[in-house]
């Protein structure tokens, strides 16, 4: 497995890019979200970058699909013609050719490539490619879903937006890696994670490798030092915070 980390900021982050995910193995490429800033972000900084699949997109918000209107138009550009797949929770068939329409006109209609629109929800189980994809609702001020990736050499969980439930958590167990969405450094926030409820669930899910992304613009500009010397020191598993641009595992 191959992990791309294309971006890893939140919404308002002006030095990080959105939190996006690529997603390799087996010969299978995901995209895990496309915000505002990560289309530019994956075609610029992931090898290859047309060897895409899939797009899953945990949920609606701005910093995690807006950039889709802008990936497809390049993919466009570029003469795609292989088939393309994308995963969203209730509304992807309304809200993705909305986006469409709204950013580049009769774009969706004149691609020059299949795209399949797949809604998923809470439980549901798919393939694609010599991927499986399993889905599960964190808590947040919108649905959104998380999402399991298993493949044939171990399993990677990222959260979307959100904190944990019992139903991410019962997702997650065995997963090789956990990506969390961790806005806060501890305590709790409507909506949304922290560092130390999100290292707390990579334990409890028994993840050998941790990372924490989303962090909160004020707290990775003023303590990311600190944060990195934290997940560092953590004991049981591999804890770090990642840049945008960052591949796992590191060459």
């Amino acid at each position: 497995m191959r992990v791309w980390f294309a971006g890893v900021g939140e919404a308002c982050d002006p030095a990080e890019i959105n939190t996006s995910l690529a997603v390799e193995a087996g010969g299978t490429r995901l995209l895990l979200d496309c915000g505002f800033t990560a289309a530019a972000a994956y075609l610029r900084t992931v090898p290859q970058p047309e060897r895409l699949d899939a797009v899953v997109l945990s949920h609606f918000h701005g910093d995690h699909f807006f950039g889709l209107p802008a990936l497809l138009l390049q993919f466009e550009v570029n003469g795609r013609t292989a088939p393309l797949t994308i995963v969203g929770p209730e509304g992807l068939r309304r809200i993705v050719p909305a986006a469409m329409e709204l950013a580049f006109g009769s774009l969706l209609g004149d691609l020059p490539f299949p795209l399949r629109l797949v809604e998923a929800s809470a439980g549901m189980h798919l393939e694609e490619g010599s991927l499986a994809l399993t889905f599960a609702a964190p808590e947040h001020s919108a649905p959104c879903l998380s999402v399991r990736v298993d493949t044939a050499s171990g399993a990677l969980f990222y959260s979307g937006d959100g904190r944990p439930t019992p139903a991410t958590l019962e997702l997650a167990r065995g997963a090789h890696i956990v990506v969390h969405e961790s806005f806060e450094r501890s305590g709790t926030t409507p909506g949304h994670g922290s560092i130390a409820s999100s290292l707390a669930f990579a334990r409890a899910a028994g993840a050998s490798h941790f990372a924490a992304v989303h962090l909160r613009r004020e707290l990775r500009r003023d303590q990311a030092g600190i944060i990195r010397a934290e997940l560092a020191a953590a004991t049981g598993l591999h804890a770090w915070l990642p840049a945008s641009g960052e591949a796992w595992p590191p060459e």
